[in-house]
């Protein structure tokens, strides 16, 4: 009986060591798919783009607005990126983490990746004109009660 515990808490053992070493290299190949993505600069060029639409459209003034934003992003960007390792853990494995990364480290991946802000600035345009603002407000008229 004793040998057939001890057989079996060495197996636990060597199981929670050899899962050590895996999230290991899975967090080290996320951290490398947050890196390629360019998560830290996409986020800084949105934001800062996001900021300065609000400013200039009377939203909101700030007496030192690049500071404000390096603040913000210092504070949020830790968070983001943590969330970011949970959330690719969830839904991918580290094989598939490895093809993300092989995408992303391609031409085209970092092609795309670059594009990202320009994309979302342009898709924020899209539904910032009039025409689309009138529509958008007369759907959630129909829909919000009085």
């Amino acid at each position: 009986m004793k040998k057939i515990l001890v057989s079996m808490m060495m197996l636990m053992a060597m199981t929670a060591a050899h899962a050590q070493v895996a999230n290991d290299e899975f967090t080290k190949e996320i951290n490398r798919t947050i890196e390629l993505s360019n998560t830290a600069k996409n986020f800084r060029e949105t934001m800062t783009q996001q900021m300065h639409t609000l400013v200039d459209q009377g939203h909101f003034q700030a007496d030192n607005l690049d500071a404000m934003i390096r603040e913000i992003e210092a504070y949020a960007l830790p968070l983001l990126e943590n969330k970011l390792i949970d959330i690719y853990r969830e839904h991918f494995t580290l094989e598939e983490i490895k093809q993300i990364n092989a995408y992303l480290s391609s031409p085209v991946g970092r092609k795309a990746t670059s594009l990202v802000p320009k994309l979302a600035a342009e898709g924020m345009k899209v539904m910032q004109n009039p025409e689309a603002q009138q529509k958008l407000q007369e759907i959630l008229l129909r829909y919000v009660k009085k």
